[in-house]
């Protein structure tokens, strides 16, 4: 598994597709292609996770407004899919 962080920045990867159907989504896409929701790396009262689908990847592209790392985004995700 990889994602990408906001930015580019290259992590473990996860395709978009995969981690759609675990993520809680609260609205979106914008007009960027970003949703937002809760995070499952922190206990999230706010949501807190900002992610898109890499148009030219399909892969998974994440941002916490909170402070987690892609890394643990991915993570929790990824326990959430077991």
């Amino acid at each position: 598994m990889r994602g990408l962080a906001r930015g580019g920045q290259s992590r473990e990867l996860l395709s978009f597709e995969e981690a759609e159907d675990v993520l809680e989504e609260v609205d979106g896409p914008n007009g960027e292609g970003w949703y937002h929701g809760i995070c499952p790396a922190h206990s999230d009262d706010h949501p807190s996770l900002a992610y898109k689908e890499d148009e030219d990847t399909g892969v998974l592209v994440v941002y916490c407004h909170a402070g987690c790392t892609p890394r643990e985004i991915i993570r929790a995700i990824g326990e959430l899919l077991t």
